[in-house]
């Protein structure tokens, strides 16, 4: 999975390899936005670009067969039952366990 993103609000949000794409898809907004405004103004929206690094994402947790004892009748016919989770990602699960050893000295 990607770690590092890059906002602004032409090419709204983007996933990068590395922090340095990251970095350099923001500016390259930032002098679009910058170009943009010597003629009609800084836009509103140049505030809004930003870049960093993901700490958590959405993961599937459960996927099982529709069992009508559990979840009702089923909205159609094959269903399955899934859920869904918020997670840290790994990188940022083992930093927050370093810290938390840090703050226990």
């Amino acid at each position: 999975m990607k770690r590092f993103f890059s906002y602004d609000d032409q090419n709204e949000f983007e996933l990068h390899n590395t922090l340095a794409e990251a970095k350099a898809a923001a500016e390259k907004a930032f002098e679009y936005c910058r170009d943009e405004a010597r003629s009609d103004g800084w836009p509103e929206s140049v505030d809004k670009i930003c870049y960093g690094e993901l700490r958590g994402h959405v993961v599937e947790s459960l996927r099982e067969p529709w069992d009508t004892d559990k979840h009702g009748a089923a909205p159609e016919e094959g269903c399955e039952h899934v859920e869904y989770t918020l997670q840290d990602l790994p990188h940022n699960a083992l930093l927050r366990n370093q810290i938390g050893s840090i703050t226990r000295l």
